[in-house]
């Protein structure tokens, strides 16, 4: 009784029914927990997303410089048990002996949003596949790849879902130059620029790239918005 702990963002504390003190604070993945925990995906966006996002960027920034690592410490499911993980993930234990794989999309079609995580993070780390796939903290999403208004429809359409009246009074993707088509695009809910990617061009990888996000792309340090 009276007993208290500063738990600092990106870290927690597990206290157990019956215990006599606190255990001190550790760090704990927020990008997992943000895939993973009912209080996050359960319910309606809650109103301190923005700085969980932020914590979540940190952390991606520090894992990319080596700063924090990965354990094998795990809470698989409900409650408050830690396991230690070894070689076999216990999560796949009842798992067919050959892994199913989902099929890598086709390169082709709608530009689909990039919702999770959120803002996405670009390290050091990360690698930008223009074929299309983006690889950071060891989760892929895929982009598509432009072709041009006969294939794929008005530029504004493809990005953005509609053309709006702004898009039409400048003009936007029209006329577009033949030499800059066709692009790799990648489209995320918000996108947060913290490091030099690497960009592969190979297997049939366009040499135009383009990053958009519907709610803003900011950097870190020592950059700024």
């Amino acid at each position: 009784m009276g007993e208290s702990i500063l738990v600092h963002a990106g870290q927690m504390i597990i206290v157990r029914a019956g215990a006599k003190r606190l255990d001190d604070p550790v760090d704990v993945d927020v990008s997992e927990i943000v895939k993973t925990s009912l209080l996050i995906t359960g319910f309606s966006p809650l109103p301190s997303l923005s700085l969980i996002a932020a914590e979540e960027s940190r952390q991606a920034q520090e894992k990319a410089e080596g700063q924090l690592i990965d354990t094998n410490l795990v809470i698989y499911g409900s409650g408050t048990a830690v396991t230690l993980n070894d070689e076999t993930d216990r999560r796949f234990a009842a798992a067919p002996a050959s892994p199913i794989v989902a099929p890598t999309p086709s390169k082709f079609g709608a530009l689909e949003t990039i919702t999770a995580p959120n803002p996405f993070p670009i390290t050091t780390g990360t690698q930008i596949k223009t074929d299309p796939s983006i690889t950071t903290n060891g989760i892929t999403a895929y982009g598509k790849i432009y072709r041009g208004p006969a294939e794929d429809g008005p530029l504004a359409t493809y990005l953005f879902g509609s053309t709006s009246a702004f898009d039409n009074s400048i003009k936007f993707g029209l006329n577009i130059d033949p030499n800059i088509l066709p692009v790799a695009g990648f489209k995320f809910q918000s996108l947060s620029l913290l490091g030099n990617p690497t960009i592969d061009l190979s297997n049939g990888g366009t040499t135009k790239l383009a990053l958009i996000a519907i709610d803003g792309i900011t950097s870190g340090p020592p950059g700024g918005p």
